[in-house]
């Protein structure tokens, strides 16, 4: 029987024998002491175990390649610079790694590293809100991993995902935002759009969007509008003719204002619808 201990405390498990030694040991029974500091190949038939020293912590080092034909069990961590999935032929399907962000945006790669479609690389600069890395197609690094997420929430509708995002979702909506957002670019809606307590005069819901009614009486010239508005954010009727923005009218501070055209006489009839701003 073969026992082989690449540790510097070696118990025989047969014998029972207490040995101390700095290099690899070979004992076999009844030859124990024997010992070979170089092998050119060790073949074992049953199994090998390393006690790593009275501490647990020395180091066995493999300094070329291993090959493990069946599972690998540890119950600790495994510490790697970077995983390599392949076939039974050795072809490699995926790897897996760290990097650093190059500062644009992309992983900082060795310059004559080959990628597959499906390569995934972990930013180690991740901060919370950032993605988590970069996953690799056709030639280019994409990010993946939106992080830092807790204002997006989501629950299920009649089998239909419904989302909020700093706002709890209902089952109306698709998504619910809450708070201001920014569209860069056109926004196109194919449905209805609302704007419920935003225009509390002219277009309110609350006024059924029919616009507000004042009736003029020969020196009145303002009439009162919803905040933030334009001369030409405004639809304005007299008498149920259209007003001229910058003509007929002007808007000077949070009212309609006639004063640089005809003021509104009695018996005239002001219509105001605003717009959607």
């Amino acid at each position: 029987m073969v026992s082989y201990l690449l540790v510097t405390r070696v118990i025989n498990p047969v014998t029972g024998q207490i040995t101390n030694e700095d290099i690899a040991q070979l004992n076999v029974l009844g030859e124990e002491g024997t010992t070979i500091e170089t092998f050119s190949e060790l073949v074992l038939t049953d199994k090998l175990t390393v006690i790593g020293g009275a501490s647990n912590q020395l180091e066995s080092v493999f300094s070329g390649p291993v090959t493990f034909q069946k599972k690998v069990t540890s119950q600790d961590e495994i510490q790697s610079l970077e995983f390599t999935y392949s076939n039974d032929d050795g072809t490699v399907l995926r790897k897996t790694f760290l990097a650093e962000d190059d500062g644009s945006g992309l992983p900082v790669t060795q310059a004559d590293s080959a990628f597959n479609t499906g390569d995934m690389c972990y930013n180690i600069d991740w901060q919370p809100g950032q993605a988590l890395g970069w996953i690799y197609d056709a030639g280019t690094w994409y990010k993946f991993g939106l992080s830092d997420t807790t204002p997006i929430t989501s629950n299920r509708y009649s089998g239909v995902t419904h989302y909020g995002v700093g706002i709890a979702p209902d089952a109306t909506n698709r998504m619910k935002i809450g708070g201001n957002f920014h569209v860069e670019g056109n926004l196109e809606v194919t449905g209805y759009y609302g704007a419920a307590d935003k225009y509390t005069l002219a277009t309110g819901l609350a006024n059924s969007n029919n616009g507000t009614t004042y009736n003029g009486d020969g020196a009145t010239a303002t009439f009162a509008i919803s905040p933030n508005h334009t001369s030409y954010s405004l639809l304005v009727f007299l008498n149920g003719v259209c007003q001229v923005p910058g003509v007929d009218y002007q808007v000077s501070g949070n009212s309609v204002d006639f004063s640089i055209g005809t003021v509104p006489q009695t018996g005239d009839t002001i219509h105001v619808r605003e717009l959607v701003i």
